[in-house]
């Protein structure tokens, strides 16, 4: 599978079916898939036109059998337009340029009270380990999320929410900030750890991603275009998804390429570097990247003109994977 980085927004590319599946492009970052080619899609317009008429009350029955007929036939339209714009491309959802207005979205509520109660405590638990990270560049700013990984300030996210280089900012939950140092970087793995001077943090809680099994419910928390702790609930959908990107695609000195967590959970741009943790509020990925029906090639996630955004098909790089990065990480910068 390609994938794209997220930029909170896009980062890898998925290959599509037999026949030509959609594309896959992560707000993380993936590697080629079978064939689908890493980008950012764009806004889509909206599926139907006003409900609303001007047509008076007094038109006599034909008329309003002709203006049914004509509903109906757009309605038809708009459904096969949909239905042939279905390729997927995958793109990174780490970062989102401030720049870019965007209408804030609500998640909705939980199905059952059981479900609901479950989500709640899975994002209460994860809650005050997620932070929001602002990078901010010479040319461009970009918007991030990051997990906490230590008590004392090393913190966790996608190598392409700050690989564009610029003052790094990290807000917490409290609305603190703190200017943070990068310790390092893994490219291929898209994963980055920063320190902020700091101690009595709360660290997230890994779970062994080994045991994620398809159908799981899992909740994601990040900041979604800037949205601080947001949270959205779904199902692990696939394992073992393979996430390439393209050093352009991804913006980055070097490729990415790692196996992801599919999930069905809302992610958008801002997502990437945030948390993926299971019912019980452990973290099992870190959000990454995102699929797309927008075939085409992003050059800088999270800065084109038009962000890519939820379908329904995200990646998170596995705990596993995360937490052993991330110790090689600490431990060479500690000699």
């Amino acid at each position: 599978m390609d994938a794209t980085r997220l930029g909170d927004s896009s980062v890898s590319t998925l290959p599509p079916p037999a026949r030509t599946p959609p594309p896959l492009r992560s707000p993380l970052s993936l590697a080629p898939p079978p064939a689908f080619p890493p980008e950012y899609p764009p806004e889509y317009p909206a599926a139907f036109p006003p409900a609303d008429t001007a047509l008076g009350r007094d038109k006599p029955a034909s008329s309003a059998r002709r203006r049914l007929a004509l509903g109906l036939m757009a309605l038809s339209l708009a459904t096969a337009s949909a239905g042939a714009a279905v390729g997927a491309a995958v793109t990174t959802i780490g970062e989102w340029s401030p720049a870019v207005s965007a209408a804030a979205a609500t998640s909705g509520s939980a199905a059952g009270a059981s479900a609901s109660n479950t989500i709640g405590a899975a994002a209460m638990k994860i809650e005050p380990s997620v932070v929001t990270l602002e990078v901010i560049g010479r040319q461009a700013s970009a918007v991030g999320s990051g997990v906490v990984i230590r008590a004392d300030g090393y913190i966790l996210t996608n190598n392409h929410v700050i690989a564009g280089g610029g003052t790094i900012s990290v807000r917490m939950r409290d609305g603190t900030r703190y200017v943070a140092t990068l310790i390092g970087q893994n490219t291929t793995a898209d994963l980055a750890v920063i320190k902020i001077n700091t101690t009595g943090l709360i660290p997230a809680t890994f779970a062994d991603s080994a045991q994620v099994r398809v159908g799981d419910q899992v909740v994601a928390v990040g900041s979604p275009l800037g949205l601080s702790d947001t949270v959205t609930a779904g199902v692990v959908s696939a394992l073992g998804r393979q996430v390439d990107i393209s050093a352009n695609t991804a913006a980055t000195n070097g490729a990415v390429r790692y196996q992801a967590i599919q999930t069905d959970a809302a992610l958008n741009p801002g997502n990437s570097g945030g948390a993926l943790v299971n019912s019980a509020g452990e973290l099992i990925g870190i959000t990454s990247s995102i699929a797309t029906t927008n075939g085409g090639t992003g050059a800088s996630p999270g800065r084109q003109q038009s962000e890519s955004g939820n379908i329904g098909v995200g990646f998170a790089i596995t705990a596993n994977q995360a937490r052993q990065v991330a110790d090689q990480i600490i431990t060479a910068a500690d000699r």
